[in-house]
């Protein structure tokens, strides 16, 4: 589905056959959906936060078959910017990590929701 909506039609998500010739041997999930799951999570932790920039390294592949387990912590407030700095964590059914890197939030504090984002500014 997501090679459709993005047209990223890469025989390495898509085709079995083609896939058993590669050092991967079988079909593998696009790295952009994976990261996905991080931005769920950030979404989670600062409602209403919009994505400044995200650093990602691709450790392993993830097979369709994969569970992935994302997490991030706050590694740094940047207060004078109403930014967040997460260190962002993926890693596969066994334990081995899929995808790591470093995320920047800007937190917006709005009506909805104040206490929430006044909230995560305020963990140590």
């Amino acid at each position: 589905m997501w090679c459709g909506l993005t047209g990223d039609m890469n025989p390495v998500h898509l085709d079995r056959e083609y896939c058993k010739t590669t050092r991967f041997k079988d079909i593998i999930v696009p790295g952009i959906y994976v990261l996905g799951f991080v931005s769920a999570t950030l979404s989670k932790l600062a409602i209403g936060g919009i994505y400044a920039s995200q650093d990602i390294r691709f450790m392993q592949p993830v097979y369709l078959d994969d569970t992935i387990t994302a997490t991030s912590t706050i590694i740094d407030k940047l207060e004078a910017k109403h930014m967040l700095k997460f260190l962002t964590h993926c890693v596969n059914q066994k334990g081995e990590t899929v995808m790591d890197g470093e995320a920047l939030l800007f937190i917006q504090r709005t009506r909805s929701y104040p206490s929430a984002i006044d909230h995560v500014l305020e963990k140590g």
